[in-house]
């Protein structure tokens, strides 16, 4: 949140995407009440928000075949804000150790390069 504090005319575009998902989850959630065979008015769910980066984290840890002490970590253009994300996993548990802000994103530098680099080579071939 602090991102949005500092650069609130940046952050306008993602905080108004952050709604639009929410409101598609909640949708969500009621059509697998109906694919459910239930009511959705009468059932339930809880809905557990988790950090973009720390999904990604835990979806591979957790599912591989590590149990010891496991360096974790993930980064792609950005989720909540957040472009890295680096975390000490051992046994069932997950420490975040540190992350990497916005405007900062390697993502986002791997993007542009690899666009400029398609660029580039489509001018060469066209001439």
């Amino acid at each position: 949140m602090a991102y949005v504090a500092k650069r609130p005319m940046k952050a306008a575009g993602a905080v108004v995407e952050h709604f639009r998902r929410n409101t598609r989850t909640e949708n969500m959630l009621e059509q697998l009440a109906t694919v459910c065979g239930e009511d959705a008015a009468s059932v339930k769910f809880e809905t557990v928000c988790v950090e973009h980066h720390l999904a990604h984290i835990a979806s591979a840890y957790y599912l591989s075949p590590f149990e010891s002490l496991t360096a974790g970590f993930s980064y792609d253009a950005s989720g909540d804000f957040v472009s890295a994300m680096a975390a000490r996993c051992e046994g069932p548990h997950i420490q975040v150790l540190d992350r990497v802000h916005l405007p900062h994103s390697l993502g986002f530098s791997i993007r542009h390069s690899a666009s400029t680099l398609v660029l580039t080579n489509s001018a060469k071939n066209i001439r």
